[in-house]
């Protein structure tokens, strides 16, 4: 599904107002969706809502609406199915399992004495005898309250020798590591498996600010004949099975103490590399920074705080810490180059906060906007205009452009073939790069072209990114900035880079890219026409259109205009 960019009504271009398909088309049968920056909340409470059509709330806790929600109208709950290998403690209606039974309950939902059974780990007691597995708190646990007939079982853990590639005869035995709930009704079956246990973390059985699991799972339902599939998804079990009604101590294996999770610091939503927002007056394409934001939940935060770099070897750097000021919830610092190329190299930070006396790592995520000015490799840096050019007329390959990163092997005693073509005669360097510019650019055209037939990452690579059209211009615009090169011959080259991208407008593209191929050329041309804007602005000169190079520009854009029309 696709949205034009250039539509102006905010409501048509909202993707996630889209999701849900007409009812003619019947229920949703599965989708397959991708993303480059993961946001756990709003998957849960915006996105996985709308897509099913289920509508959004601000409760964390979604087990029971699995049920609420999909459940059809009208129809009674018989059996509840649990299988895990890992379970929270139960305390009258505070775990997880009497809080999904006691909303069940409340909803009207759980017919009375429906049977809920518990699959869980076999502890082997000898001479055959196998046990379910459950924490302390299950010996006296009294489900009879809830009105249901509850017991536990043990997973068989037995596994057929050629399953596991094991010769005949011999006993193979593995634990247990499938999660699965499965509601069984008169007419329904509604199934969930995933990654979850049953537990308060892995289900958001806690209280609001207390940190839970980043889970994934499916919801299949299925009536009729299909309800076998969804039931035969449970595991086998052995031994019999044991009554959960408050003396069940005698009968159960209680788990062993897991080690216990270290700290998570809560309080630390994101942390990721962004593009800065630009100095007034500077055009944003021309800005190649990176920044890194710490988003913050300021009414979590209880005491001091801080931000660093892996310590290891080197010392360890704070970036940032809780004697900043946070603004809109967010901590921005610009780290320095050597910063920067250890946050790419390690991709976390260190926290220390108040309740941890040790520190733990914390991944560095990368907006949209700042993927494009990554570097290839930490250290590598970006290539120089002249590196750029050799490239596009063939001089040298793509990977010359990367020097090997950290001192890898593979560089020579005189250096890589683009290290000595930035060895240019500072003499002759703007008349000299203007011939090698004006000799890139039908290379420029081949790699656009290029990339007009491959996948729509490749296409933005191959526009915006380390070696591109808009970082070309960007390298020009740093030329004039820095005075290396006349706002004339500036301005002619960013037009024509602007020229080259009008043209790639008009490539024939596979029908199923040609939309995206369009918005990338676009946001490529939008960057570089505000770098050429920007110099014109310092420019009256140029910027009159009476001037030469103002005729210029004039005819060319009416010559593509003109070819644009009549596509």
């Amino acid at each position: 599904m696709s949205v034009r960019t250039t539509d102006t009504d905010v409501s048509r271009r909202r993707l996630i107002d889209r999701l849900v398909s007409a009812k003619a088309h019947g229920p949703l049968l599965g989708m397959l969706a991708t993303t480059y920056e993961f946001q756990a909340e709003f998957f849960e409470t915006d996105f996985l809502p709308t897509l099913l059509d289920l509508g959004a709330w601000d409760d964390r806790s979604w087990t029971s609406r699995v049920a609420v929600e999909w459940w059809p109208p009208g129809e009674s709950i018989d059996r509840l199915s649990a299988v895990s290998p890992f379970w929270s403690e139960e305390r009258g209606e505070t775990g997880p399992l009497g809080q999904l039974l006691g909303h069940l309950r409340d909803s009207g939902l759980l017919r009375k004495g429906a049977e809920v059974r518990l699959l869980t780990e076999a502890k082997d007691l000898g001479e055959g005898r196998r046990v379910p597995v459950l924490p302390e708190s299950y010996g006296a646990l009294d489900l009879s309250g809830f009105g249901v007939v509850a017991s536990a079982l043990a997973v068989d853990p037995g596994v057929l020798p050629a399953e596991v590639e094991q010769a005949e005869g011999i006993l193979v035995a593995r634990p247990l590591h499938a999660k699965v709930l499965l509601f069984e009704g008169p007419t329904t079956s509604l199934l969930y498996l995933g990654s979850a246990n049953f537990t308060n973390r892995a289900w958001g059985f806690l209280p609001p600010g207390a940190a839970r699991n980043v889970e994934a799972g499916l919801v299949l339902r299925r009536t009729g004949k299909d309800r076998a599939l969804l039931a035969a998804l449970l595991p086998g079990t052995v031994g019999n099975p044991v009554e959960l009604i408050g003396a069940a101590a005698a009968q159960i294996a209680q788990a062993p103490d897991r080690e216990p999770q270290p700290p998570w610091p809560g309080f630390l939503r994101d942390v990721r590399l962004c593009a800065p927002v630009p100095s007034a007056g500077e055009p944003k394409a021309s800005d190649e920074r990176l920044v890194l934001e710490a988003v913050i939940e300021e009414a979590a935060v209880e005491g001091a705080w801080s931000l660093s770099l892996r310590g290891e070897d080197l010392p360890s750097e704070v970036l940032l810490n809780s004697t900043a000021a946070i603004t809109n919830g967010k901590l921005i610092v610009e780290p320095a180059a050597a910063q920067l190329e250890r946050l790419l190299r390690d991709q976390q930070v260190v926290v220390r906060w108040w309740v941890h006396e040790g520190s733990r790592e914390f991944p560095i995520n990368v907006s949209l906007e700042a993927r494009e000015r990554l570097p290839v490799a930490p250290g590598a840096g970006r290539p120089a205009e002249s590196q750029l050019l050799a490239y596009y007329q063939g001089r040298i390959r793509f990977e010359d452009l990367f020097p090997e990163p950290l001192g890898g092997a593979g560089g020579g005693a005189e250096g890589s073939a683009a290290e000595q073509l930035s060895v240019v005669d500072t003499d002759r360097i703007q008349s000299y790069q203007l011939r090698e510019f004006v000799e890139a650019l039908k290379g420029v055209r081949d790699d656009l072209r290029a990339a007009s037939k491959a996948a729509p990452s490749a296409m933005r690579l191959a526009l915006r990114g380390a070696v591109s059209p808009v970082q070309l211009a960007r390298a020009v615009d740093r030329e004039v900035r820095e005075g290396r090169r006349t706002p004339t011959a500036g301005s002619f080259q960013l037009f024509e880079i602007v020229c080259c991208l009008l043209e790639a407008r008009g490539f024939e593209v596979s029908p199923l890219h040609a939309e995206r191929w369009l918005t990338h050329v676009s946001e490529a041309s939008a960057l570089t026409e505000s770098l050429l804007a920007g110099l014109l602005e310092t420019q009256p000169e140029l910027a009159d259109k009476k001037s030469g190079f103002g005729r210029y520009e004039k005819a060319i854009r009416a010559h593509y205009r003109r070819t644009e029309e009549s596509r």
